[in-house]
């Protein structure tokens, strides 16, 4: 796994005039492939539902149309990374 950023800010132009931005924690190719990863701290308890529960459910998805628009490549996946700290940590 190669990392290619680290929290580095990305845009895009995604009509004249028009631009987006944001900052993943991290993009990083694996295989020849392009993931972003994104790091979310909780105290909820972590399962399959997480994703759609939080409020951050578009920021992902964002943050992989940035990424592709960045580096002109296709994007593999995004990936959250759910970091549980709660009281039973």
């Amino acid at each position: 796994m190669i990392h290619r950023q680290i929290e580095e800010p990305l845009k895009a132009e995604i009509r004249p005039g028009l631009w987006i931005g944001g900052i993943p924690d991290m993009i990083v190719e694996e295989d020849g492939e392009l993931l972003v990863l994104d790091h979310k701290f909780t105290t909820g308890y972590l399962g399959s539902n997480l994703y759609n529960r939080t409020k951050f459910q578009k920021q992902l998805p964002i943050y992989c149309l940035l990424a592709s628009e960045m580096y002109g490549e296709k994007i593999r996946s995004g990936v959250i990374n759910a970091i549980y700290m709660g009281d039973k940590a």
